[in-house]
């Protein structure tokens, strides 16, 4: 997997979870990949209504 940029992480995060997310090392440690493609689903059918 390539590396991501910090910019790139805050990004993510932010249109995932919110912009009004705090971003921390903490936040990133507990951050889980089960999570992170849940939001990814939940975003994806709000934005896109082909999207299944």
């Amino acid at each position: 997997m390539a590396p991501v940029s910090d910019k790139a992480l805050l990004e993510a995060c932010w249109a995932l979870f919110g912009s009004d997310l705090r971003v921390s090392p903490e936040f990133l440690s507990y951050l889980q990949l089960s999570s992170v493609k849940r939001a990814f689903r939940l975003w994806a059918k709000e934005t896109y209504s082909d999207y299944s």
